[in-house]
C-alpha cells in the first residue's frame, strides 16, 4: 500500500513526537517534577532541563501533526469548496 505525501508527513510527525516524548526523557524528569511540588530543588541538574525541553518539543510536535492531520484540507476538498462558491455566485 502506498501512502500519499500528505500521509507520510503525518506519519513522520507522529513518529518524531513519539521519540521525543517517550524515548528522550528518563525517570528523573517526573521525579524532579514531584520534588518541585515540595519546593525541593537539590536534585535539579542541567541535563534535566534539556530533557524537559525535548518533552515540550515532542508535545508541540504532536500538536502540529494532529493539526496537520485534522485541519489542513485535502486537495479535492478545496476544489469542491471552490465549485460550491462558484455555483452560489452563479445562482
Amino acid at each position: 500500500m502506498m501512502l500519499r505525501p500528505r500521509m507520510w508527513q503525518s506519519v513522520a510527525g507522529w513518529m518524531m513526537a513519539a521519540v521525543l516524548v517517550l524515548l528522550v526523557p528518563d525517570i528523573r524528569v517526573p521525579q524532579n517534577g514531584a520534588y518541585a511540588f515540595t519546593l525541593y530543588f537539590g536534585k535539579l541538574e542541567w541535563a534535566i532541563g534539556f530533557r524537559v525541553f525535548c518533552l515540550a518539543g515532542g508535545l508541540l510536535w504532536a500538536m502540529a501533526a494532529d493539526h496537520r492531520q485534522r485541519c489542513v484540507p485535502r486537495r479535492h476538498e478545496r476544489t469542491v469548496g471552490v465549485y460550491r462558491t462558484m455555483a452560489a455566485i452563479a445562482v
